[in-house]
């Protein structure tokens, strides 16, 4: 009574070709597999959610730039949420939450854990 429980999966797969054989750096380096997964759990006042993302691609480096595309790479996020009332809820959001050092774009590296803390007004 008052709970509910949400899991969600997804999979898409890429394979890229054009007539020409050639294709671009940017083209090039999505995933060819990507696995997308959300889990919110939610009892009364508290909502708690974990999503993941996983992504193979082909690798790619660039030693001018100490730059690489790693094969895989797995990232993790969560979600604490409190409802204070109706119209009012905290939350606390950890991305990337065991640290992972990735990139989506050669020469691009995205961050590593992150926090950040919120408030939502419902009008």
């Amino acid at each position: 009574e008052g709970s509910w429980l949400l899991w969600t999966l997804g999979y898409t797969h890429l394979n890229t070709t054009n007539e020409e054989g050639i294709v671009s750096s940017y083209i090039s380096s999505h995933a060819r597999h990507l696995i997308n997964t959300n889990l919110t759990f939610k009892h009364e006042h508290f909502e708690w959610s974990m999503n993941g993302l996983y992504k193979q691609r082909d690798p790619r480096s660039a030693n001018t730039i100490n730059a690489v595309l790693a094969e895989e790479y797995m990232v993790w996020n969560t979600r604490l949420a409190y409802r204070i009332t109706s119209e009012l809820s905290l939350n606390v959001m950890v991305h990337n939450l065991f640290d992972v050092e990735y990139a989506d774009i050669l020469g691009a590296r995205m961050p590593n854990r992150w926090v950040m803390l919120g408030a939502k007004f419902d009008l």
